[in-house]
Protein backbone atom coordinates (compact mmCIF):
# COMPACT_ATOMS: atom_id res chain seq x y z
CA UNK A 1 0.00 0.00 0.00
CA UNK A 2 1.13 3.58 -1.10
CA UNK A 3 0.58 6.84 1.32
CA UNK A 4 0.44 9.95 0.41
CA UNK A 5 -0.05 12.46 2.71
CA UNK A 6 -2.33 14.95 0.21
CA UNK A 7 -5.12 14.20 -2.27
CA UNK A 8 -3.18 16.46 -4.90
CA UNK A 9 -0.14 14.35 -4.20
CA UNK A 10 -1.87 11.22 -5.03
CA UNK A 11 -3.72 13.15 -8.17
CA UNK A 12 -0.02 13.80 -9.37
CA UNK A 13 0.92 10.18 -9.34
CA UNK A 14 -2.18 8.89 -10.80
CA UNK A 15 -1.55 10.97 -13.56
CA UNK A 16 1.42 9.92 -14.37
CA UNK A 17 -0.13 6.94 -16.56
CA UNK A 18 -3.60 7.95 -16.64
CA UNK A 19 -4.85 7.65 -20.61
CA UNK A 20 -3.09 4.54 -21.11
CA UNK A 21 -5.05 2.24 -22.84
CA UNK A 22 -4.78 -0.97 -24.80
CA UNK A 23 -5.99 -3.33 -27.68
CA UNK A 24 -8.28 -5.81 -26.24
CA UNK A 25 -9.99 -8.64 -28.14
CA UNK A 26 -13.63 -8.81 -26.37
CA UNK A 27 -15.50 -6.01 -28.64
CA UNK A 28 -17.84 -7.41 -31.20
CA UNK A 29 -17.90 -4.60 -33.93
CA UNK A 30 -21.34 -6.45 -35.52
CA UNK A 31 -22.88 -5.65 -32.22
CA UNK A 32 -22.62 -1.67 -32.53
CA UNK A 33 -23.21 -2.23 -36.56
CA UNK A 34 -26.82 -3.72 -35.00
CA UNK A 35 -28.03 -1.06 -33.17
CA UNK A 36 -30.22 1.67 -34.28
CA UNK A 37 -28.63 4.47 -35.85
CA UNK A 38 -29.31 7.07 -33.21
CA UNK A 39 -27.61 4.76 -30.57
CA UNK A 40 -24.52 4.42 -32.38
CA UNK A 41 -23.10 7.96 -31.87
CA UNK A 42 -22.73 6.66 -27.91
CA UNK A 43 -19.40 4.97 -28.81
CA UNK A 44 -18.60 1.59 -29.21
CA UNK A 45 -20.43 -0.64 -26.39
CA UNK A 46 -18.59 -3.42 -24.65
CA UNK A 47 -19.97 -6.95 -24.57
CA UNK A 48 -18.53 -9.60 -22.43
CA UNK A 49 -17.82 -13.20 -23.86
CA UNK A 50 -18.03 -11.49 -27.73
CA UNK A 51 -14.88 -11.60 -30.24
CA UNK A 52 -13.18 -8.17 -31.90
CA UNK A 53 -10.36 -5.68 -30.93
CA UNK A 54 -11.05 -2.50 -29.68
CA UNK A 55 -9.66 -0.09 -27.36
CA UNK A 56 -10.07 -0.52 -23.29
CA UNK A 57 -8.31 1.77 -20.41
CA UNK A 58 -5.52 0.08 -19.24
CA UNK A 59 -6.45 1.28 -15.55
CA UNK A 60 -9.65 1.39 -13.85
CA UNK A 61 -10.29 3.32 -10.51
CA UNK A 62 -12.25 3.20 -7.22
CA UNK A 63 -12.15 6.16 -4.70
CA UNK A 64 -13.58 5.60 -0.96
CA UNK A 65 -14.34 7.57 2.17
CA UNK A 66 -12.08 5.68 4.69
CA UNK A 67 -10.32 2.28 5.44
CA UNK A 68 -12.95 -0.59 5.17
CA UNK A 69 -12.07 -4.06 5.81
CA UNK A 70 -13.97 -4.87 2.52
CA UNK A 71 -15.50 -3.74 -1.04
CA UNK A 72 -18.78 -5.31 -0.96
CA UNK A 73 -21.26 -4.76 -4.30
CA UNK A 74 -24.17 -3.11 -2.56
CA UNK A 75 -26.34 -5.64 -1.90
CA UNK A 76 -23.70 -7.64 -0.34
CA UNK A 77 -23.21 -4.17 2.20
CA UNK A 78 -27.10 -4.68 2.33
CA UNK A 79 -27.68 -7.86 3.53
CA UNK A 80 -24.14 -7.55 6.13
CA UNK A 81 -25.89 -4.65 7.75
CA UNK A 82 -28.70 -6.78 9.20
CA UNK A 83 -31.26 -3.27 8.73
CA UNK A 84 -33.72 -5.30 7.03
CA UNK A 85 -36.08 -8.77 7.22
CA UNK A 86 -36.14 -11.62 5.02
CA UNK A 87 -39.04 -10.33 3.09
CA UNK A 88 -37.86 -6.75 2.70
CA UNK A 89 -34.12 -7.93 1.30
CA UNK A 90 -36.31 -9.98 -1.17
CA UNK A 91 -38.01 -6.66 -2.02
CA UNK A 92 -34.47 -5.24 -2.69
CA UNK A 93 -33.61 -8.70 -4.79
CA UNK A 94 -36.81 -7.88 -6.89
CA UNK A 95 -36.16 -4.48 -7.56
CA UNK A 96 -32.95 -5.18 -9.20
CA UNK A 97 -34.69 -7.85 -11.07
CA UNK A 98 -37.45 -5.59 -12.48
CA UNK A 99 -35.13 -2.93 -13.22
CA UNK A 100 -32.63 -5.51 -14.99
CA UNK A 101 -36.31 -6.56 -16.83
CA UNK A 102 -37.54 -2.99 -17.49
CA UNK A 103 -33.96 -1.84 -19.18
CA UNK A 104 -33.93 -4.59 -21.61
CA UNK A 105 -37.65 -4.95 -22.46
CA UNK A 106 -37.26 -1.05 -23.42
CA UNK A 107 -34.00 -1.26 -25.06
CA UNK A 108 -33.51 -4.86 -26.30
CA UNK A 109 -30.60 -4.44 -27.99
CA UNK A 110 -29.07 -3.39 -24.56
CA UNK A 111 -27.06 -6.56 -22.77
CA UNK A 112 -28.16 -7.60 -19.41
CA UNK A 113 -24.85 -6.78 -18.37
CA UNK A 114 -25.23 -3.24 -18.40
CA UNK A 115 -29.37 -3.72 -17.61
CA UNK A 116 -28.19 -4.29 -14.17
CA UNK A 117 -25.14 -1.92 -14.25
CA UNK A 118 -27.80 1.89 -14.44
CA UNK A 119 -29.86 0.74 -12.12
CA UNK A 120 -26.52 0.35 -9.53
CA UNK A 121 -25.45 3.61 -10.92
CA UNK A 122 -28.68 5.26 -9.66
CA UNK A 123 -28.73 3.94 -6.20
CA UNK A 124 -30.85 0.69 -6.81
CA UNK A 125 -28.66 -2.24 -4.85
CA UNK A 126 -27.47 -5.30 -7.14
CA UNK A 127 -24.34 -7.54 -7.11
CA UNK A 128 -22.06 -4.76 -9.44
CA UNK A 129 -19.19 -2.54 -7.74
CA UNK A 130 -18.79 1.11 -9.16
CA UNK A 131 -15.58 2.12 -11.05
CA UNK A 132 -14.75 4.53 -13.08
CA UNK A 133 -12.22 5.15 -16.06
CA UNK A 134 -11.29 8.61 -14.78
CA UNK A 135 -8.75 9.12 -11.20
CA UNK A 136 -10.27 12.26 -10.74
CA UNK A 137 -13.77 10.88 -10.22
CA UNK A 138 -12.43 8.47 -7.87
CA UNK A 139 -10.72 10.96 -6.15
CA UNK A 140 -14.24 13.15 -5.81
CA UNK A 141 -15.64 9.49 -4.19
CA UNK A 142 -12.34 9.29 -1.88
CA UNK A 143 -13.02 12.66 -0.73
CA UNK A 144 -16.51 12.58 -0.50
CA UNK A 145 -17.41 12.04 3.25
CA UNK A 146 -19.28 13.69 6.30
CA UNK A 147 -18.22 14.34 9.98
CA UNK A 148 -16.11 13.09 11.56
CA UNK A 149 -13.90 12.95 8.63
CA UNK A 150 -11.86 9.90 8.07
CA UNK A 151 -8.17 9.97 8.87
CA UNK A 152 -7.39 8.19 6.01
CA UNK A 153 -8.80 7.68 2.30
CA UNK A 154 -8.36 5.20 -0.26
CA UNK A 155 -8.07 5.03 -4.30
CA UNK A 156 -7.63 1.46 -5.50
CA UNK A 157 -6.35 0.96 -9.14
CA UNK A 158 -7.22 -1.94 -11.18
CA UNK A 159 -5.02 -3.19 -14.01
CA UNK A 160 -7.57 -4.34 -16.61
CA UNK A 161 -5.30 -5.41 -18.82
CA UNK A 162 -4.03 -7.95 -16.09
CA UNK A 163 -7.19 -9.22 -16.13
CA UNK A 164 -8.71 -9.40 -19.61
CA UNK A 165 -8.97 -12.80 -19.91
CA UNK A 166 -10.96 -13.14 -16.24
CA UNK A 167 -13.34 -10.65 -17.63
CA UNK A 168 -13.91 -11.23 -21.09
CA UNK A 169 -13.12 -14.57 -22.49
CA UNK A 170 -13.63 -16.00 -25.69
CA UNK A 171 -17.11 -15.98 -27.65
CA UNK A 172 -19.57 -18.19 -25.37
CA UNK A 173 -17.17 -18.95 -22.78
CA UNK A 174 -17.79 -18.09 -19.37
CA UNK A 175 -15.55 -15.66 -17.19
CA UNK A 176 -15.37 -15.65 -13.24
CA UNK A 177 -15.42 -11.97 -13.30
CA UNK A 178 -17.36 -9.47 -16.02
CA UNK A 179 -16.60 -5.66 -16.35
CA UNK A 180 -19.19 -3.04 -18.49
CA UNK A 181 -18.34 0.46 -19.05
CA UNK A 182 -21.40 2.74 -18.79
CA UNK A 183 -19.92 5.68 -19.56
CA UNK A 184 -20.21 4.47 -23.50
CA UNK A 185 -24.12 4.67 -23.30
CA UNK A 186 -26.43 7.89 -23.57
CA UNK A 187 -27.08 8.22 -19.50
CA UNK A 188 -25.04 11.66 -19.02
CA UNK A 189 -24.67 11.02 -15.26
CA UNK A 190 -22.80 7.73 -16.14
CA UNK A 191 -20.85 9.76 -18.87
CA UNK A 192 -19.78 12.47 -16.96
CA UNK A 193 -18.54 9.86 -13.68
CA UNK A 194 -17.15 7.76 -16.98
CA UNK A 195 -18.42 4.92 -14.97
CA UNK A 196 -17.76 0.93 -14.87
CA UNK A 197 -18.27 -1.61 -13.17
CA UNK A 198 -17.04 -5.19 -11.63
CA UNK A 199 -18.82 -7.86 -10.66
CA UNK A 200 -18.58 -11.99 -9.65
CA UNK A 201 -19.75 -13.93 -12.62
CA UNK A 202 -20.30 -16.90 -9.57
CA UNK A 203 -22.65 -17.85 -7.18
CA UNK A 204 -23.73 -15.64 -4.51
CA UNK A 205 -21.92 -13.13 -6.30
CA UNK A 206 -22.99 -10.27 -3.88
CA UNK A 207 -20.28 -11.60 -1.62
CA UNK A 208 -17.77 -10.37 -4.08
CA UNK A 209 -14.99 -8.53 -2.31
CA UNK A 210 -12.82 -6.36 -4.44
CA UNK A 211 -10.22 -6.15 -1.59
CA UNK A 212 -10.04 -10.26 -1.00
CA UNK A 213 -10.91 -11.01 -4.78
CA UNK A 214 -8.09 -13.98 -5.73
CA UNK A 215 -8.78 -12.64 -9.28
CA UNK A 216 -7.92 -9.40 -8.55
CA UNK A 217 -5.16 -9.53 -5.21
CA UNK A 218 -1.98 -9.37 -7.85
CA UNK A 219 -3.37 -6.50 -9.80
CA UNK A 220 -5.21 -3.72 -7.85
CA UNK A 221 -2.94 -1.20 -5.87
CA UNK A 222 -4.64 0.99 -3.16
CA UNK A 223 -3.26 3.92 -2.50
CA UNK A 224 -3.74 5.78 1.72
CA UNK A 225 -4.01 9.31 1.39
CA UNK A 226 -4.67 12.07 4.14
CA UNK A 227 -7.41 13.99 3.85
CA UNK A 228 -5.84 17.04 3.96
CA UNK A 229 -7.14 18.73 0.88
CA UNK A 230 -10.23 17.08 0.48
CA UNK A 231 -12.08 19.62 0.01
CA UNK A 232 -10.59 21.24 -3.54
CA UNK A 233 -11.65 17.59 -4.89
CA UNK A 234 -14.98 17.47 -4.13
CA UNK A 235 -17.06 17.72 -7.22
CA UNK A 236 -20.91 17.38 -6.77
CA UNK A 237 -21.87 17.89 -10.34
CA UNK A 238 -20.75 14.42 -10.65
CA UNK A 239 -23.65 13.30 -8.87
CA UNK A 240 -26.49 15.67 -10.45
CA UNK A 241 -28.81 14.28 -12.29
CA UNK A 242 -30.90 17.23 -13.79
CA UNK A 243 -29.49 17.44 -16.76
CA UNK A 244 -30.34 13.14 -17.17
CA UNK A 245 -32.83 12.15 -19.42
CA UNK A 246 -33.02 8.75 -17.10
CA UNK A 247 -33.07 10.73 -13.70
CA UNK A 248 -37.18 9.82 -13.58
CA UNK A 249 -36.67 6.36 -14.12
CA UNK A 250 -35.71 5.78 -10.46
CA UNK A 251 -38.31 6.95 -8.62
CA UNK A 252 -40.68 5.31 -11.10
CA UNK A 253 -38.99 1.68 -10.36
CA UNK A 254 -39.39 1.83 -6.73
CA UNK A 255 -43.24 3.30 -6.98
CA UNK A 256 -43.61 -0.18 -8.69
CA UNK A 257 -41.62 -2.13 -6.23
CA UNK A 258 -45.39 -1.40 -3.75
CA UNK A 259 -46.89 -3.85 -6.29
CA UNK A 260 -44.37 -6.99 -5.28
CA UNK A 261 -45.02 -5.73 -2.05
CA UNK A 262 -48.67 -5.50 -2.42
CA UNK A 263 -48.94 -2.55 -0.08
CA UNK A 264 -47.07 0.10 1.81
CA UNK A 265 -43.38 -0.38 2.60
CA UNK A 266 -41.94 -0.43 5.67
CA UNK A 267 -40.70 3.24 6.26
CA UNK A 268 -36.95 1.99 6.96
CA UNK A 269 -36.75 0.51 3.78
CA UNK A 270 -38.54 3.34 2.40
CA UNK A 271 -36.33 5.63 3.71
CA UNK A 272 -32.96 3.67 2.50
CA UNK A 273 -34.24 4.04 -0.77
CA UNK A 274 -35.17 7.60 -1.01
CA UNK A 275 -31.81 8.43 0.19
CA UNK A 276 -30.08 6.19 -2.19
CA UNK A 277 -31.59 7.62 -5.61
CA UNK A 278 -32.30 10.98 -7.39
CA UNK A 279 -36.17 11.82 -6.84
CA UNK A 280 -37.49 13.34 -9.68
CA UNK A 281 -41.20 12.95 -10.73
CA UNK A 282 -41.87 11.47 -14.45
CA UNK A 283 -41.08 14.39 -17.04
CA UNK A 284 -42.46 15.04 -20.16
CA UNK A 285 -41.95 12.27 -23.23
CA UNK A 286 -41.40 13.38 -26.83
CA UNK A 287 -42.57 9.82 -28.71
CA UNK A 288 -42.11 9.09 -32.22
CA UNK A 289 -44.56 6.52 -34.10
CA UNK A 290 -44.47 4.68 -37.17
CA UNK A 291 -46.92 4.43 -39.76
CA UNK A 292 -48.99 2.20 -37.65
CA UNK A 293 -48.86 4.36 -34.97
CA UNK A 294 -46.88 2.54 -32.80
CA UNK A 295 -44.05 3.84 -30.50
CA UNK A 296 -40.47 3.66 -32.65
CA UNK A 297 -38.53 5.84 -30.29
CA UNK A 298 -39.23 7.89 -27.32
CA UNK A 299 -36.86 11.27 -26.00
CA UNK A 300 -37.26 12.20 -22.33
CA UNK A 301 -37.05 15.77 -21.40
CA UNK A 302 -34.33 15.83 -18.35
CA UNK A 303 -35.57 17.83 -15.28
CA UNK A 304 -33.81 20.76 -15.69
CA UNK A 305 -34.81 21.06 -19.06
CA UNK A 306 -38.60 19.95 -18.61
CA UNK A 307 -38.63 22.87 -15.94
CA UNK A 308 -37.55 25.50 -18.80
CA UNK A 309 -40.31 24.20 -20.97
CA UNK A 310 -43.12 23.66 -18.93
CA UNK A 311 -42.24 25.91 -15.39
CA UNK A 312 -42.72 23.36 -13.40
CA UNK A 313 -40.21 21.54 -10.26
CA UNK A 314 -39.53 18.25 -11.40
CA UNK A 315 -37.67 17.55 -8.03
CA UNK A 316 -39.80 15.55 -5.93
CA UNK A 317 -39.91 16.05 -1.81
CA UNK A 318 -38.16 13.10 0.14
CA UNK A 319 -40.53 13.17 3.09
CA UNK A 320 -43.56 13.17 0.71
CA UNK A 321 -42.09 10.49 -1.22
CA UNK A 322 -40.86 8.33 1.83
CA UNK A 323 -45.28 8.91 3.22
CA UNK A 324 -45.93 7.62 -0.72
CA UNK A 325 -44.20 4.85 -0.29
CA UNK A 326 -45.65 3.61 3.49
CA UNK A 327 -49.28 4.26 2.01
CA UNK A 328 -51.31 0.93 2.00
CA UNK A 329 -52.56 2.42 -1.67
CA UNK A 330 -50.98 0.39 -4.23
CA UNK A 331 -50.88 2.49 -8.20
CA UNK A 332 -50.21 0.99 -11.46
CA UNK A 333 -46.69 0.94 -12.42
CA UNK A 334 -45.70 4.03 -15.06
CA UNK A 335 -47.03 3.32 -18.20
CA UNK A 336 -44.46 5.08 -20.06
CA UNK A 337 -42.02 2.97 -18.61
CA UNK A 338 -43.36 -0.41 -18.02
CA UNK A 339 -45.35 -0.65 -21.39
CA UNK A 340 -44.84 0.67 -25.14
CA UNK A 341 -47.10 3.60 -26.59
CA UNK A 342 -49.84 2.69 -29.40
CA UNK A 343 -52.82 4.82 -31.17
CA UNK A 344 -50.62 7.83 -31.85
CA UNK A 345 -50.63 9.79 -35.25
CA UNK A 346 -49.23 7.43 -37.81
CA UNK A 347 -46.15 8.52 -38.74
CA UNK A 348 -46.00 11.64 -36.01
CA UNK A 349 -44.80 12.23 -33.06
CA UNK A 350 -46.28 13.58 -30.14
CA UNK A 351 -45.49 15.17 -26.25
CA UNK A 352 -47.19 13.17 -23.62
CA UNK A 353 -47.30 14.39 -20.26
CA UNK A 354 -48.40 13.72 -16.67
CA UNK A 355 -52.30 13.64 -16.67
CA UNK A 356 -52.09 12.43 -20.04
CA UNK A 357 -54.76 9.42 -21.43
CA UNK A 358 -52.67 6.86 -23.58
CA UNK A 359 -52.84 3.27 -25.07
CA UNK A 360 -49.83 1.32 -24.55
CA UNK A 361 -48.64 -2.31 -24.86
CA UNK A 362 -47.21 -3.50 -21.17
CA UNK A 363 -43.98 -4.79 -22.15
CA UNK A 364 -42.87 -5.86 -18.32
CA UNK A 365 -44.63 -7.87 -15.79
CA UNK A 366 -45.34 -5.99 -12.46
CA UNK A 367 -47.09 -8.61 -10.03
CA UNK A 368 -47.77 -8.92 -6.43
CA UNK A 369 -51.10 -10.37 -5.09
CA UNK A 370 -52.46 -8.99 -7.66
CA UNK A 371 -51.20 -8.86 -11.33
CA UNK A 372 -51.13 -5.48 -12.47
CA UNK A 373 -49.37 -5.59 -15.75
CA UNK A 374 -48.89 -8.26 -18.04
CA UNK A 375 -46.22 -8.51 -20.85
CA UNK A 376 -48.56 -8.22 -24.21
CA UNK A 377 -51.37 -7.22 -22.90
CA UNK A 378 -53.05 -3.42 -23.87
CA UNK A 379 -54.38 -0.59 -21.74
CA UNK A 380 -56.23 2.28 -21.81
CA UNK A 381 -54.28 4.03 -18.99
CA UNK A 382 -53.26 7.81 -17.71
CA UNK A 383 -49.66 8.77 -17.45
CA UNK A 384 -48.77 9.67 -14.22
Amino acid sequence: MKRFGSFGELARYLSERDGETFQHNWQNPSYRNSLPTHMRKWGTLDIPGQSGVSEAPRFLYRGEAGLFKNTLPSTGRVIRSGIFNSVELSLLLELSELSRRVHTARLPKFDPQRAECWAQHYGIPTSSIDLTSDPNVALHFAADTNEPVPSNCVVYRIDLRAIERKVYGPEGRPTPLSASNLASTYFTRALRQKAWFIRSNRRNSHRFDLQHSWHLWRHIERFKVAPRDREAFYRPDLLSAEDDSYASWPLALVRALKIIAGGGLRETLARFLCNRIPLFEWTPVEVQFDDRGREMSLYQLPPAEAKRETGRDYGADKETIIDELVSPNVDRPNCVLFGALRGGPAGGRAWLQSGDRCEIQWLTDVEGPQLWSRAGEFDLVVLR
